[in-house]
């Protein structure tokens, strides 16, 4: 194995970099809530959350972090689109990147900014919101009561079977387990927020001491 490269940065560029980082991992959680369609408004308002890079050393490293950011939601957002099988599909995770890549005359933070635009147009144009992600739209409206699994799927313009399945393909549940949650009232975010906790709890070996190091481990 290579030896590992130490960062060695002042004080105020490490309290740049945690603020960056901290901003990911909030917009991390915040996309892993909302409602699909409301992905790249979240990413726009982390952007314009990024504190400005002005020293030599920042431009180079947020390029960096962004990049591997929009490879990383780019490969999850496609991959959830096909239930973890894309097979077939001519669209990849990683479309603009390379635009995004070479367009270093400019802030990082506009190249990541014109991949959000360039990806999602493609990315909607391609695949149009699954019955997985109408159930999903429908059932964070009404969290409030339980909505049997057959009045969703008339809704949904499909079968409960297949959209009892297609929704566990997607989102790795199933709609009574989330439905359980509205029949004690609790929204689906707290059953999703106490699912995020268990996982963190079960990843988080260490706490991470660095700024990278909670970048690595954020749940994208």
């Amino acid at each position: 194995m290579g030896e590992t490269q130490n960062f060695s940065t002042s004080p105020a560029e490490q309290r740049w970099l945690d603020v960056v980082v901290s901003e990911m991992q909030v917009v991390n959680g915040l996309i892993l809530l909302a409602d699909p369609v409301d992905t790249p408004t979240l990413l726009r308002t982390f952007v314009d959350r990024i504190p400005v890079p002005v020293r030599a050393t920042e431009r180079p490293l947020l390029r960096g972090l962004l990049l591997e950011f929009a490879f990383r939601w780019g490969t999850r957002l496609r991959a959830g689109a096909h239930a973890g099988q894309p097979a077939g599909c001519e669209f990849h995770g990683t479309t603009f990147l390379e635009e995004f890549l070479n367009d270093r005359t400019r802030d990082a933070r506009v190249s990541f900014a014109a991949w959000i635009d360039r990806f999602f147009l493609e990315f909607r144009r391609t695949h149009p919101p699954s019955t997985a992600v109408h159930a999903a739209r429908l059932l964070r409206q009404r969290y409030a009561r339980l909505v049997p699994v057959p009045t969703l799927a008339r809704e949904c313009h499909t079968a409960p079977v297949r959209l009892a399945r297609d929704f566990r393909g997607q989102f790795g549940m199933s709609i009574p387990h989330i439905s359980g949650g509205y029949g004690s009232s609790k929204p689906w975010a707290a059953c999703v927020t106490k699912r995020l906790k268990r996982w963190r709890e079960a990843s988080a070996i260490e706490e991470p001491k660095t700024s990278i190091e909670r970048f690595a481990r954020s749940p994208v």
